[in-house]
C-alpha cells in the first residue's frame, strides 16, 4: 500500500469504506467451498463424532457435562482456526506470487482493508457461533439448554476473542514473507493450540508436567473464561472487563499489523 494512503478524515466515509471491503470479503469467503467446509461444516462433524463417542451427563458436583465442554471447546477451536489461520496462508502465498501488487497502487488504506476483512470474518464467526452454541446445547443429549441471553453473552465473548486472533493472524501475515515459512509456523502453532488448550481433550488426562504447560496457553485461559460464561458463573462486570481488554488488544494488533503490511514480495525473493 502506498505510504501516503491514510484513512479518510471523514468518519462516516471511513466506516463506509470498511463496510464496503467487508461486503466484498464476505462474498468472497462464502463463494469458497473449502472456507464453508472448514468454518461451518467441519466443527459440526467433529462435535457429532466426539460427542457420540464420549458424550455423557455432568459428573456429580460439576456444572459442565462433556457435551457442554465439547460445545464450548469446538466453538473456540473454530474461532482460532478461522480468525488466526484461514487468512494467513492464502495472503502470504498471493503476495509471494506478486498477485497483490495492484493493491499497492490503489488508494485503499491498509487499515481499511484489514478492518473490512476482520468485520467479514467476525460476522461469519458470530452468526455461526451463536447458532452452534444455542442449537447444540438444546438438541445434543446432556446439553445445558442455554437461554437466549446466555447464548448472546457467550457468543459476544467469543467474538471479542476472535478480534484478538484475527489481529494475530494479520501480524503473522505482515511478518512472514515466504509461503514455506508460513506453513511451518502455522503448523507449529496449530498443533499445541489444538491439543494443549483444553478444547476437546481434557487436560486432566495429561501428566502433571504437561498440565502446567497447557495452562500457559492463552487459548486455555480464554476457554476457561468462556466456560464460566457458558455456565453462568462469571459476573457481568468481570465479563465486560474481559471483553474490553480483548477488543482493545485486538484492534491495536489489527491497526499495527495493517500499517506495516507490504503488498509486494521481498526483494530477495
Amino acid at each position: 500500500m502506498a505510504e501516503a494512503a491514510t484513512l479518510p478524515r471523514n468518519g462516516g466515509a471511513a466506516a463506509l469504506l470498511v463496510l464496503h471491503v467487508a461486503r466484498i470479503e464476505l462474498a468472497a469467503f462464502l463463494r469458497h467451498p473449502l472456507s464453508i467446509f472448514w468454518t461451518l461444516v467441519y466443527p459440526l462433524i467433529l462435535f457429532l463424532l466426539m460427542n457420540a463417542i464420549f458424550g455423557r451427563p455432568a459428573a456429580e458436583g460439576t456444572a459442565l457435562s462433556y457435551t457442554d465442554y465439547l460445545i464450548t471447546g469446538i466453538a473456540m477451536l473454530n474461532v482460532v482456526g478461522t480468525s488466526l489461520f484461514s487468512f494467513v496462508l492464502p495472503l502470504i502465498k498471493l503476495r509471494a506470487q506478486s498477485r497483490l501488487r495492484l493493491l499497492a497502487a490503489m488508494p485503499l488504506p491498509n487499515e481499511a482493508f484489514f478492518a473490512g476483512f476482520a468485520v467479514s470474518r467476525l460476522l461469519v464467526l458470530g452468526a455461526f457461533s451463536g447458532l452452534f452454541l444455542f442449537a447444540l446445547s438444546h438438541l445434543a443429549p446432556h446439553g445445558a439448554a442455554l437461554s437466549l441471553g446466555r447464548t448472546l453473552s457467550t457468543t459476544a465473548f467469543l467474538v471479542a476473542g476472535a478480534v484478538v486472533f484475527t489481529g494475530l493472524g494479520i501480524v503473522l501475515a505482515s511478518v512472514i514473507q515466504r509461503t514455506g515459512t508460513a506453513h511451518a509456523v502455522t503448523n507449529i502453532l496449530n498443533v499445541p493450540l489444538i491439543f494443549l488448550s483444553d478444547l476437546f481433550l481434557p487436560t486432566a488426562l495429561f501428566p502433571a508436567w504437561m498440565q502446567r504447560i497447557a495452562e500457559l496457553s492463552p487459548v486455555y485461559v480464554f476457554v476457561q473464561a468462556l466456560r464460566e460464561i457458558y455456565t453462568g458463573q462469571m459476573p457481568l462486570a468481570q465479563q465486560s472487563s474481559w471483553m474490553l481488554a480483548l477488543l482493545s488488544v485486538g484492534l491495536l494488533l489489527i491497526v499495527w499489523a495493517g500499517r506495516r503490511f507490504g503488498w509486494t514480495p521481498p526483494a530477495n525473493g
